[in-house]
């Protein structure tokens, strides 16, 4: 099971990049510097982003986390969703947010994104362009994509244009360092591989719900491993370097198009700037193809 992660989530350590670290055999995400970090050499920004991510280099280093699979990454998705906004009709109100010299000048893109990346409230007009990127390059492979508890104006437009597919609740470390979360993998590995064949295939199949029964038994089989192996899991996080906490969570499947995030951002922003005609904003889109299976991380006590 190889899951697509988005890049704030990563920098923020949210639920869903947490879960995705420990469940997924790989996780895949977005990094600024497609073609490498030359080009970002002497950038103040991109130089304090990666700092950011210092904590990650040991899931990058055993494999965990990359950037691509087989040298195509998400991060070639960005300026095609440019031109997709740019071009269709149905996502004019989302060109108001674009950044449209990025496209062009290659620092200025790695040195505004990087920056954006490290801001807790991210600008629409990266933040659109690489939540859909990242479901894009997932659906371009048939990955999962992870994704938090729908809290802003444009993630909760995404929700009527999912379909529920399964829900199960299982402990997780939603707050570890590197070393922790490589621990517990090794520790539940038995548990893991069960899990995540299950939802690979769920993803992988033209019905996801036929997979559903496998799912909800593989994740009943590993919450009772882990009950009883919480304290192996746990042994000697005294010493790390973040405090480890465990609580249940719940994960959601939940089905949508490649295009969900253009689609429900131009919803948002067709209610905000033209509430008249909000209801009819963005409902299908003729040009993208595909579906995503998304897996919705909400730990115990999240809002909503």
């Amino acid at each position: 099971m190889i899951v697509a992660v988005n890049p704030y989530h990563l920098t923020t350590r949210e639920a869903p990049a947490m879960a995705s670290a420990l469940l997924a055999r790989r996780v895949v995400t977005l990094l600024p510097a497609p073609g490498g970090r030359k080009g970002a050499e002497g950038i103040p920004s991109y130089v304090e982003f990666t700092r950011s991510w210092q904590w990650s280099l040991p899931l990058w280093r055993a494999g965990v986390l990359s950037a691509d699979l087989a040298g195509d990454g998400p991060a070639s998705d960005m300026l095609a969703v440019h031109d997709t906004i740019r071009r269709e009709d149905e996502y004019g109100c989302l060109r108001t947010f674009l950044q449209d010299d990025i496209c062009d000048d290659e620092r200025a893109y790695l040195s505004r994104l990087a920056a954006d990346l490290l801001r807790a409230g991210p600008n629409p007009g990266f933040a659109i362009p690489v939540a859909a990127a990242v479901d894009r390059f997932a659906g371009r492979h048939r990955l999962l994509v992870a994704r938090p508890v729908a809290t802003s104006l444009a993630q909760r437009a995404e929700e009527p244009l999912c379909s529920p597919v399964f829900a199960v609740m299982v402990p997780l470390l939603v707050q570890a360092d590197a070393e922790r979360i490589l621990h517990a993998r090794a520790v539940m590995d038995d548990a893991l591989q069960p899990l995540r064949d299950a939802l690979e295939d769920l993803g992988a199949g033209d019905d996801p719900k036929d997979g559903v029964a496998d799912v909800k038994a593989a994740a009943a089989e590993y919450a009772a491993l882990f009950e009883r192996r919480r304290a192996e899991v746990l042994d000697g996080h005294e010493d790390d370097d973040v405090r480890a906490i465990e609580t249940p969570v719940t994960i959601s499947g939940v089905l949508h198009g490649v295009d969900v995030v253009l689609r429900s951002s131009a919803r948002a922003a067709g209610s905000v700037t033209r509430p008249s005609d909000a209801r009819g904003t963005a409902l299908a889109s003729p040009h993208a193809t595909g579906r995503v299976l998304s897996l919705v991380i909400k730990p115990l006590g999240a809002k909503r």
